[in-house]
């Protein structure tokens, strides 16, 4: 398999826009009185620039073979070539089985677009990557240790996300507010640590996110608790090594029943040929009326997580 990364230049300004809009004339071009400029390119700043240079990438890359994936429209395929491409706004990653293919990629998306292509694939949207012969390792140890750093008291370390026999009760606007800058700051920050390489704190971060309006000294001491934890396992890194062949697709699930406000906690792990994937963990809409109703719900939302 080869990787590489690249990233686009002046990424929005490729793309067209439809609407007209006029603008003044930027300092240094001379018009005539009375006159404006009528805006021809999709120039940063304007409420549809992100959207119109989506549209034109995706067109330029469906014009070379390559079709968005149902799942996640980052994603795009080229089935005949064995070619995937991640986009993220104006960066992305190729991965392609044969070299010849991925050359002419290149050249044919430089007939196009200004890119900038790096030599290997070390880091991509705050996250480092490390490839062997066996497959990617990915970790944000350097985000991580940032986070440290900054909210930690340094009272001790831990070696669970949440401290054994957790009661969180929620908070009103009559009771004390603790800290709710730091807290606010924090568990948004953790909530990318989480959707990105760390499915073993996805739970503690979204039990936590339930009391961003209203946190108390109790929630600010659970969240030093999980600090803790990620100061002791900063290191760990989210392995994708297939470990088999045949890819076999394993999705496991589990659910609460009840709960405060009577609504149900789930989560779900998919895992493709022993690699971690897809996870998810919170709380369901519908109050469930039994602990297997709540059970069956879980696996209703882990089955579209399978659906790739």
């Amino acid at each position: 398999m080869h990787v590489t990364s690249f990233g686009f230049v002046a990424a929005y300004l490729n793309a067209s826009i439809k609407e007209e809009i006029w603008i003044r004339p930027p300092e240094g071009l001379v018009i005539p009185s009375g006159s404006g400029c009528r805006l021809r390119k999709a120039l940063y700043g304007t409420r549809q620039a992100g959207r119109c240079w989506w549209t034109h990438l995706r067109m330029s890359l469906k014009k070379r073979g390559f079709h968005m994936s149902n799942y996640d429209s980052s994603v795009y395929w080229n089935h005949d070539h064995g070619m995937i491409i991640w986009l993220h706004v104006d960066d992305g990653v190729v991965f392609s089985k044969n070299m010849a293919d991925l050359v002419n990629l290149k050249q044919s998306l430089c007939t196009k677009f200004a890119i900038k292509w790096n030599t290997s694939l070390t880091h991509i949207v705050g996250i480092n990557v490390v490839q062997d012969d066996k497959g990617f390792e990915l970790s944000q140890a350097h985000l991580i240790c940032s986070i440290v750093s900054k909210y930690w008291d340094s009272l001790s370390s831990a070696a669970t996300p949440l401290p054994s026999k957790l009661n969180l009760r929620s908070l009103t606007e009559n009771d004390t507010i603790f800290r709710q800058g730091d807290f606010l700051s924090c568990v948004g920050a953790l909530s990318y640590v989480a959707t990105g390489t760390r499915p073993d704190i996805a739970f503690a971060v979204n039990l936590l996110a339930r009391h961003l309006k209203y946190p108390g000294r109790q929630q600010w001491s659970c969240l030093q608790h999980l600090l803790g934890y990620l100061e002791q396992t900063s290191s760990h890194v989210l392995c994708l090594k297939p470990k088999n062949p045949e890819m076999d697709l394993d999705v496991y699930s589990d659910a609460s029943w009840g709960g405060e406000f009577s609504r149900s906690t789930h989560g779900y792990l998919t895992r493709l040929s022993g690699c971690s994937i897809s996870w998810c963990s919170k709380r369901l809409v519908t109050i469930a009326s039994s602990s297997c109703h709540a059970e069956f719900m879980a696996l209703g939302m882990a089955n579209g997580s399978r659906t790739l």
